[in-house]
């Protein structure tokens, strides 16, 4: 018994190391074939020739959306107020309003999401059922990781001077991709 035990234990662990490397050898020749090619998804991007994205002055935020953009981006109409974020006009005159402001990447950006679906617009919808006044801004990018959505929030936060700050966290959003 003892060695139909040690031979199923052997033969699971060849197993397991197959799939292992069944796994793991694609993914690792993929990767060297993208950085043999020089694969560069944000060169455009990074470039300032890219129509929603443009450099950024912020400390690391490398870059940021281009005020005033529009047009079909990220699977959906995209509209760019001109202050840099997704949505409607700040209105200059807060008056009494509850201020949010999002933070994220995709998720709450609302890739192939058309106007009014993405999820802080939502979040307005549903607040204005209980609060008198309430603006929720999306300051979310597609792509930020959590370092850059500090960044960009920190050099926007005395400015815009929110009530709340809600961050949107996805896995991915704690590796740094910058």
């Amino acid at each position: 018994m003892n060695g139909s035990r040690k031979r199923r234990s052997e033969s699971r662990r060849i197993r397991l190391t197959a799939l292992a490397l069944a796994c793991v050898v694609p993914l690792g020749l993929g990767e060297v074939a993208l950085r043999l090619a020089r694969f560069d998804p944000y060169a455009v991007m990074r470039s300032g020739r890219g129509e929603f994205l443009r450099p950024s002055d912020i400390p690391g935020v490398h870059y940021e959306l281009r005020p005033g953009a529009t047009g079909p981006a990220w699977g959906t109409r995209v509209a760019v107020n001109g202050d840099g974020f997704r949505g409607e006009e700040l209105d200059p005159v807060r008056g009494e309003r509850v201020r949010i402001l999002v933070i994220g990447d995709s998720i709450a950006f609302g890739n192939r999401l058309a106007e009014g679906l993405e999820f802080p617009t939502r979040l307005r919808t549903l607040l204005l059922d209980r609060l008198d006044s309430v603006e929720v801004l999306n300051l979310a990018v597609t792509g930020y990781d959590t370092v850059q959505e500090v960044a960009a929030l920190e050099a926007r936060l005395e400015a815009l001077d929110p009530d709340w700050v809600v961050l949107q966290y996805c896995l991915n959003d704690a590796g740094v991709h910058t």
